[in-house]
C-alpha cells in the first residue's frame, strides 16, 4: 500500500495502480475489501486518464461487495455516475443549431463567438446556485479551492445541465476537438458553479492545470470588473461575454483566473473526458483521447459570415508574475489525499 502511495505521490500512476492491483488480489483471498484502497486503485486509473475504467472499478466493486458502500470518497462518484450518466446510453434530444466559434490555440483552445445560452436562463443558473440549501462549498479541490456549488446536488440545476450538454455543448466540443468522434463520447468528472467576489479572499483562482482530459468555462454574467481566463504559455487573458463558453485542454494549458476588482463574477466549469462509449454493462478498459484531431474549417462553422468577437484579449495582469516564474504545476484535484 505504501509503495502505491510513494508511486502515486511521485507521478508514477502505472507503477501505483500495479501495486493496488496486487493488494486487492491478496485481501481479496481472505475475502477482504479495503474500501481506502479500491478508492485509490480508481484513483490511480484516473491520473492514467482512464476514466471510464475508474469509473467501471468503483461500480463494479460496490455492486460485488456491500462493505464498500458506505465508503465516502466511492459514494460520491456514484452519485456522479448516476447524475452524470455514465452508464446510459446518451440522450437522443434533437441537437439545436451549434454556436460559431473561433479557434484561439490550433487544436487546444476555442471560445464560442455567440452566446450558448441566453442571459435569462443564466440568471436562472445564479438563482439555483444561490438559492442551494447546502449553501456554497469552498474545500472540494484541496490544491486549488474554489467557493463553488456542485452541480449534480441540486436536482433541477443537473437536470437543465444534462441537457444542455447533449444539445449543445457536446456537439459543440466535439466539432471543435475531434472532428469525426466516432464511437466516443464526453463524459463529465466534474461540473459546478462558481463564485468570485472583489471583497472577498476567493476573487480569484491560482494558476493549474485542471484534472480532466478537456475542461470549459461558462460566463454567466459579465457586469463585473476584472477577472478573466489566463493562459501561461500565450500569457493572454481571456474575456467572456454572458453566456459564451471557453473550452480548451485542461491537463495541458495552464491556466488561472484573474482578480474580480469589483462585483461578482460566475461561471459554470466542467470537466470532462472524452472516451469510448463502451456498453453500459461491460466493465472493459478504455482509454482517453489525446483529442488532437483536426477541427472544422472556419467556413463550415460559422457558414462564411463574419461574427462578433465575443472574447477579449490582454496581457496578464501583475497577479500572475510572480506565480508565472515560482509556482510549481497545481492540479484542480477531487479529494484523491492518500
Amino acid at each position: 500500500i505504501r509503495l502505491g502511495h510513494l508511486a502515486m505521490q511521485q507521478g508514477r500512476f502505472e507503477d501505483a495502480r500495479r501495486w493496488y492491483t496486487y493488494v486487492t488480489k491478496e485481501e481479496a483471498k481472505d475475502n477482504k475489501y479495503d474500501g481506502d484502497i479500491w478508492h485509490a486503485l480508481g484513483a490511480a486509473y484516473l491520473q492514467e486518464q482512464r476514466f471510464l475504467k475508474a469509473q467501471q472499478c468503483w461500480r463494479d466493486q460496490v455492486e460485488n461487495h456491500a462493505s464498500l458502500k458506505n465508503h465516502a470518497g466511492i459514494d460520491l462518484q456514484l452519485e456522479k455516475q448516476k447524475a452524470y450518466r455514465y452508464f446510459r446510453a446518451p440522450s437522443e434530444d434533437t441537437v439545436t443549431k451549434l454556436s460559431n466559434y473561433e479557434e484561439i490555440y490550433k487544436g487546444l483552445c476555442f471560445v464560442t463567438k455567440d452566446p450558448v445560452m441566453d442571459s435569462t436562463e443564466c440568471k436562472q443558473v445564479i438563482q439555483w446556485a444561490e438559492e442551494n440549501m447546502d449553501g456554497w462549498t469552498t474545500s472540494r479541490h484541496y490544491a486549488v479551492p474554489t467557493t463553488d456549488v456542485p452541480v449534480h446536488t441540486v436536482p433541477s440545476l443537473v437536470q437543465w445541465f444534462m441537457n444542455l450538454m447533449e444539445t449543445k455543448v457536446c456537439p459543440l466540443l466535439s466539432r471543435q476537438f475531434a472532428g469525426s468522434s466516432g464511437n466516443k463520447r464526453w463524459f463529465v468528472h466534474d461540473a459546478f458553479v462558481v463564485r468570485y467576489e472583489a471583497t472577498m479572499s476567493n476573487n480569484h483562482l491560482p494558476l493549474h492545470v485542471d484534472e480532466s482530459s478537456h475542461s470549459f468555462v461558462l460566463a454567466l454574467n459579465d457586469n463585473y470588473k476584472g477577472g478573466a481566463t489566463y493562459f501561461v504559455d500565450y500569457d493572454e487573458t481571456h474575456t467572456l461575454s454572458t453566456g459564451n463558453l471557453l473550452s480548451f485542454r485542461g491537463d495541458s494549458l495552464r491556466h488561472g483566473g484573474n482578480v474580480v476588482t469589483e462585483g461578482t463574477r460566475y461561471i459554470l466549469a466542467a470537466f470532462l473526458y472524452f472516451e469510448n462509449d463502451s456498453s453500459s454493462n461491460s466493465s472493459s478498459s478504455s482509454n482517453v483521447s489525446a483529442g488532437k484531431s483536426p477541427r472544422a474549417s472556419k467556413d463550415e462553422v460559422n457558414d462564411g459570415m463574419p461574427q462578433p468577437p465575443s472574447s477579449k484579449k490582454c496581457k496578464m495582469q501583475n497577479l500572475f508574475q510572480e506565480q508565472k516564474t515560482q509556482q510549481d504545476d497545481a492540479s484542480f484535484s477531487f479529494g484523491f489525499t492518500l
